[in-house]
């Protein structure tokens, strides 16, 4: 993936073969995250949705976009899960957008794009 190092995207599909017991082990180690069997499908259908977004923002076929998706993304890191997060979907948009779309400018704080903005809102 753009973000990811292939042996933790290999760590995260091997999710989908594992027992309960062992997802709820494996996520004990990392914070605030839980796996289930189909974290791997879920975290694959989130990336490729804000992926999709950026499609259509980029091909002029949209406006504007939102991505509402769960898991939400933007606090996994290269090599790890975190805060609810299995890919961070912030980072491989942008990484996305610059190698597929081209994209140049981008400011880095909060990923604001030429086109696209990233609001996170959380409920507290």
């Amino acid at each position: 993936m753009l973000a990811h190092q292939p042996d933790y995207v290999n760590s995260i599909k091997s999710t989908a073969q594992m027992k309960l017991k062992d997802l709820t082990e494996s996520a004990s180690k990392l914070n605030s995250v839980y796996f289930h069997p189909d974290t791997w499908t879920s975290a694959r259908v989130s990336t490729g949705s804000l992926l999709q977004v950026v499609d259509s923002v980029m091909k002029g076929e949209s406006q504007s976009g939102v991505a509402i998706v769960r898991p939400p993304g933007h606090h996994a890191e290269a090599n790890a899960a975190c805060g609810f997060c299995i890919f961070n979907n912030v980072a491989i948009a942008a990484k996305y957008a610059v190698s597929i779309h081209h994209l140049k400018r981008f400011v880095r704080l909060r990923f604001l794009f030429t086109t696209l903005l990233l609001l996170s809102v959380r409920r507290t």
